[in-house]
C-alpha cells in the first residue's frame, strides 16, 4: 500500500541531500556565491536562464507608489495549470535564502505560505545588507519575490518548505521529476559540479 507520508518524506530527504551538498560547495569555494533552482522543467525547455530576472514575472513601476505599498505589485498571475515552476535558493558565507518568483505564487498564495509556513516575507519588506537602496528598490518594484533566510545548518527547514510549495500550495504527485540546476556567480572558471539533473 503507497504510504504518501513516507513517500514525502523521502523527497524531502533528497531536497536536503542536493542544500547539504551546495552548503558545502560554498564552504569550499569561500568567496563564490553560488545557487540552486529546481523546476518542473527540463533545463533545455526553460524560458530562461535559472536565477534570472526576466525569469520572474516582470511589473512596472506605479508612478507615485512607496515602498511600502508593494505586497501586489505583479501583474496577474496565471494560477492555474501552470508549467515552469521553480524555486531557487542562493548560498552566501553562513547562510542561504529561499526565493520563490511571484510568478509562481499569486497573492492568495503569498498571504497561503506566510500564514503556514514561518519565516516568510516579500522581498519589499526586508533589504539584505549587502543590498543598495537602488537595487532594493529595483527589485522590489519589479519583482518582489517572496522569500526567506536560512542559517546554513537550517537545510531540513529549507527541504520542507520547498515540499510545501510544490506539494501542498501547488499539489503537484510525489512522483512528479524536478529537474535541478547549479551555478556560480561571477565565476570564471566553471566548476565540476556545476550542472544540470533530475530528482
Amino acid at each position: 500500500m503507497f504510504d504518501y507520508g513516507s513517500a514525502k518524506a523521502a523527497r524531502i530527504q533528497v531536497f536536503r541531500e542536493h542544500l547539504d551538498r551546495m552548503v558545502g560547495y560554498r564552504r569550499e569555494e569561500r568567496s563564490l556565491n553560488c545557487g540552486i533552482t529546481f523546476s518542473d522543467m527540463p533545463s533545455d525547455q526553460q524560458d530562461a536562464p535559472a536565477l534570472k530576472a526576466k525569469a520572474r514575472a516582470k511589473v512596472p513601476a506605479w508612478a507615485g507608489e512607496s515602498a511600502d505599498d508593494m505586497s501586489n505589485t505583479p501583474a496577474a498571475i496565471d494560477n492555474g495549470d501552470q508549467r515552469d515552476r521553480f524555486v531557487q535558493f542562493a548560498f552566501w558565507a553562513k547562510t542561504f535564502y529561499i526565493d520563490v518568483p511571484r510568478g509562481n505564487v499569486a497573492p492568495a498564495d503569498v498571504e497561503r505560505v506566510t500564514r503556514e509556513r514561518s519565516g516568510f516575507f516579500l522581498h519589499h519588506q526586508h533589504r539584505w545588507p549587502s543590498e543598495t537602496f537602488d537595487c532594493w528598490r529595483e527589485v522590489t518594484t519589479k519583482f518582489n519575490p517572496l522569500q526567506k533566510m536560512y542559517l546554513n545548518v537550517d537545510t531540513e527547514e529549507a527541504a520542507q518548505d520547498m515540499a510545501f510549495f510544490w506539494y501542498s500550495l501547488w499539489n503537484y504527485p510525489l512522483d512528479t521529476p524536478l529537474y535541478w540546476r547549479v551555478l556560480c556567480f561571477n565565476r570564471r572558471i566553471r566548476r565540476p559540479w556545476e550542472g544540470v539533473g533530475a530528482c
